[in-house]
């Protein structure tokens, strides 16, 4: 469960951060996310401290697994809207930074929403696949290359 820390505290806990997490931390990119995530959801009056909790992630004092209990008992957020923005929040912030979160947290960090443009690659036909061409033979004078000496 997240709790109140020092300011110095903080301050050495960030110093020892991968940059990744310390970028995040600070990112007007994270600010923009959670504030989408509080006004789709309807807790705009909530965005600060869902910031802090967040952030307690990225800093390594709240599992992203205890988020969402978090939410429920700090920001007195209902059962189903807290699971929505814990995996809202999980995939938008913490999923692009899990290879910095896992050895931190020492789990396995998967984006509980499916990719929103993600299409499966698609495998082309034997037949339409390009084939390799000898080059072509020139003719005439090569007018990129200098003559050399």
């Amino acid at each position: 469960m997240a709790e109140e820390y020092p300011k110095e505290e903080l301050q050495k806990i960030y110093e020892a951060l991968p940059e990744d997490l310390k970028k995040a931390l600070f990112s007007d990119k994270t600010a923009d996310d959670i504030h989408d995530v509080c006004v789709e959801n309807d807790i705009e009056e909530k965005n600060l401290e869902l910031a802090k909790y967040v952030g307690h992630v990225l800093l390594g004092l709240l599992s992203p697994d205890e988020l969402e209990k978090t939410l429920k008992e700090k920001l007195t957020i209902a059962d189903e809207s807290a699971k929505k923005i814990s995996q809202e929040i999980t995939h938008i912030v913490f999923f692009p930074l899990k290879t910095s979160l896992e050895p931190l947290y020492k789990i396995k960090i998967v984006s509980p929403l499916p990719p929103e443009t993600a299409e499966p690659a698609k495998e082309l036909p034997k037949e339409e696949l390009p084939i390799e061409q000898a080059p072509k033979k020139r003719t005439g004078k090569d007018t990129y290359r200098e003559p050399i000496e």
